[in-house]
């Protein structure tokens, strides 16, 4: 399988999430995360049989799970609701 430009541009995306949790920019990583998350969706509702967006979809609902708990172990219950 040939990797296409919005696929690499979308796994840049979410390596860039990554990184910018670490940074500890969580409200900019939660931006990246939600974007990755819509456009893996926007994929998976054509084609569920997509591995490569299943696996961007799962990577990010888990990182927007756990900064979630991070946000909420912060005392930021509003950041934390909307994740």
């Amino acid at each position: 399988m040939k990797a296409e430009a919005h696929d690499i541009f979308l796994y840049v995306q979410t390596e860039k999430g990554h990184l910018m949790q670490r940074l500890g920019a969580y409200e900019e990583t939660l931006k990246i995360h939600s974007f990755t998350l819509k456009i893996a969706d926007d994929v998976l509702s054509k084609d569920q049989e997509d591995d490569f967006y299943q696996s961007i979809l799962l990577t990010n609902l888990d990182s927007i799970f756990t900064l979630g708990n991070l946000f909420y172990s912060m005392g930021l219950f509003f950041q934390a609701k909307r994740c």
